[in-house]
């Protein structure tokens, strides 16, 4: 009753809110921040933009979920929380951006993913990221995932069965789900090397 009381109070008059939000207790600003997520004046949200620079990962994560909470098409603008230090936070954006279509979140992580080729010891983290993609991208992607399924495209020569860019773009293209995706699938059914490792 005391945070909704809080909540409509701000509604009016976010600068004292504002104020609370520097506090030291990171308890206190992860239930402030709760509150802000129900908020829909325009101070509110620019502050829940500005926490996701907060020192405490908590605090961070809670504004991600205020933030997707109050505008779930803003994730393809919040680019610099794939490399937020915490996994949590980063786990988190993925799990929202499989939640729904987005141009801009597709571009963001094909951008990301371009920078950060999979490899064995950040493997589990960026399949996350290719199976995210297939969630909320589109065709756009398959140029991308092509060129990591196949090794010489135009021959129809696939990446090693234990390549970790074949497995990962595999698993991108079922989320997919589209048509273009499942023809692309087809062919590397019966790509030369297709049961080879």
């Amino acid at each position: 009753m005391l945070m909704l009381v809080i909540g409509i109070l701000s509604e009016r008059e976010f600068e004292h809110l504002g104020k609370l939000l520097s506090s030291p207790d990171t308890n206190l600003v992860k239930m402030l921040v709760h509150v802000m997520g129900g908020m829909e004046n325009k101070p509110s949200f620019k502050k829940l933009l500005e926490l996701q620079r907060h020192a405490s990962a908590d605090v961070r994560q809670e504004a991600l979920k205020a933030i997707f909470r109050r505008k779930s098409n803003m994730l393809g603008e919040l680019g610099s929380l794939m490399n937020d230090p915490d996994e949590k936070v980063q786990r988190l954006f993925l799990r929202y951006a499989a939640e729904q279509r987005d141009v801009k979140t597709e571009r963001l992580l094909l951008s990301y993913l371009k920078k950060h080729r999979i490899r064995s010891g950040n493997k589990r983290f960026i399949s996350l990221v290719y199976i995210a993609l297939g969630k909320c991208g589109s065709d756009e992607s398959l140029p991308f995932l092509e060129k990591d399924l196949f090794f010489l495209p135009g021959l129809g020569i696939l990446r090693s069965k234990k390549s970790l860019r074949r497995q990962a773009a595999v698993s991108a293209l079922k989320e997919l789900n589209t048509e273009k995706a499942k023809t692309m699938l087809n062919r590397k059914s019966k790509g030369l090397y297709a049961n080879q490792t």
